[in-house]
């Protein structure tokens, strides 16, 4: 069923053919690969466990010539109370940007997340030394920084969070985000 919906997925990017300023953007020769890495050595509560979604947002941002992805997932299982993810901000403009990043806890909109709560998000540069708000990438380069998921003391049990990543520049004109959906999985109900 996945493979169904990343091949329809990708035959919509294929053939999408969107309006800039005026003037038709044909993004025929796109491409997008969708890999599943899972070296886990614990079960997940459900069959998803957790999940990342690139919003319509990221797949617009693409085609301004920049990108937030998560290069590096937490490999730590569902139990753990804090997760550090590899994040990127790509730009390929000719202009050097300073992007603010952001977190946002959203509602998940969907009935099979009937309990949801909230996370904390914090983001620090590489080395893990300093809290930041934002980065700076010079043109046509890219900048990988971590980002911390803290699930509170006081999440509920077998409860959905779902929340919007941002990276967004000051006038509002280069904005990339990503969904996470991530579970807090109860740790007596692990195999």
């Amino acid at each position: 069923m996945k493979v169904f919906y990343v091949l329809v997925l990708t035959m919509f990017i294929g053939g999408t053919t969107l309006q800039k300023n005026g003037s038709t953007i044909n993004t025929k020769n796109c491409s997008a690969t969708l890999t599943v890495h899972k070296h886990r050595s614990f079960k997940s509560a459900t069959e998803n466990g957790a999940e990342f979604i690139l919003t319509g947002a990221s797949m617009l941002s693409a085609l301004q010539d920049v990108q937030l992805t998560i290069i590096e997932k937490s490999d730590k299982p569902n139990t753990e109370k804090i997760h550090f993810y590899i994040l990127q901000v790509a730009n390929n403009t000719s202009d050097s940007i300073t992007f603010t990043l952001t977190s946002e806890n959203i509602d998940c909109n969907e009935e099979s997340f009937e309990l949801q709560t909230d996370f904390n998000f914090e983001f620090y540069n590489l080395n893990q030394t300093e809290q930041i708000s934002e980065v700076t990438v010079a043109n046509n380069s890219a900048v990988k920084f971590y980002m911390k998921k803290i699930t509170p003391e006081s999440a509920q049990k077998s409860a959905w969070n779902c929340a919007r990543i941002e990276a967004s520049n000051a006038e509002g004109n280069y904005t990339s985000s990503i969904t996470m959906k991530s579970l807090v999985q109860d740790p007596t109900k692990v195999n």
